[in-house]
């Protein structure tokens, strides 16, 4: 038996799924040398503290990344991380997306925003260029729409799970990683979000719109919106209502229902069914006649 050591660097709710499955495992939990997590208060539930909690529970090291470790397993994993990783081990990187397509940042997000009809995750190789490193192993699942971004993560956890148990089966076996290069002809970048990019572009089709709402949501801060007073408005919830508009105007309110605003947009409309101000107070429409910015 391989006496292979082995590093996790895990964030959120997809490194501590990957966890729970290494520990489950007597084999593989035995080459676990150490669990390094990362914290991110951007997050509604970083799963930092579950992380910790579980390490404790199993007599794992853990540290924070803060601690600045020296990491001299012979690999590394990096399961949901956003942080540069120093250190000369042989470095595997699980991304979530069927790489090469959606290299980069909140490659999930922007899959559900784009109406993409699968969820995937792949193992990597990790390269000097960002996501561009030699695939091992790669899953993909079809979903249907709508769907909240939470449930697409819940998707994707379980297929960071079957990769996990695919490497860790592999490596503590003593068997050499087997790996192959990306197409460079079909690759794709997904960019960085911040927090302007929480704001409803109601020129977009109400279908579009609809997905954004959903991406963006818990975890994450939530769709936005001005009125044409200034208030923000977060959009938890809503409806696509097809209309068709002899003159469109996005943004409008063309018509309440139940009390909730229906809003033009570039195509259809949109129903809001849960929304809220962003101090989380409930959001009063004041006047018939308001534009969502």
């Amino acid at each position: 038996m391989c006496k292979m050591s082995i590093t996790l660097y895990l964030l959120n709710k997809k490194g501590f799924e990957v966890l729970k499955a290494v520990v489950e495992n007597s084999n593989y939990k035995k080459h676990l040398s150490q669990v390094i997590y990362g914290e991110d208060n951007k997050l509604e539930n970083d799963f930092s503290n579950e992380i910790k909690g579980l390490c404790a529970e199993n007599g794992i090291s853990c540290f924070s990344r803060q601690e600045g470790i020296d990491v001299k397993d012979e690999y590394s994993i990096a399961v949901g991380w956003r942080w540069l990783i120093n250190n000369k081990t042989k470095l595997i990187v699980l991304h979530d997306s069927f790489l090469p397509f959606y290299r980069g940042f909140s490659p999930l997000v922007n899959m559900l925003i784009n109406g993409e009809n699968y969820v995937a995750a792949s193992a990597i190789f990790a390269d000097n260029e960002m996501d561009k490193g030699e695939i091992i192993y790669q899953e993909k699942k079809i979903i249907k729409y709508p769907i909240k971004i939470l449930d697409a993560i819940h998707i994707v956890s379980a297929l960071y799970v079957k990769l996990i148990t695919e490497i860790f089966s592999e490596l503590t076996l003593g068997k050499k990683l087997k790996s192959y290069p990306q197409d460079e002809s079909l690759a794709s970048y997904s960019i960085w979000r911040d927090s302007d990019d929480y704001f409803i572009n109601w020129n977009e089709d109400a279908e579009k719109i609809k997905r954004f709402v959903d991406a963006v949501g818990k975890p994450y801060d939530g769709a936005k919106t001005r009125d044409s007073e200034g208030n923000v408005v977060i959009i938890n919830d809503c409806k696509v209502r097809e209309m068709r508009f002899e003159i469109s105007s996005p943004g409008k309110i063309i018509l309440l229902k139940d009390g909730q605003p229906v809003v033009v947009c570039g195509k259809d409309a949109l129903h809001l069914v849960n929304y809220h101000e962003i101090d989380g107070k409930p959001y009063r429409i004041k006047k018939f006649r308001t534009r969502f910015l």
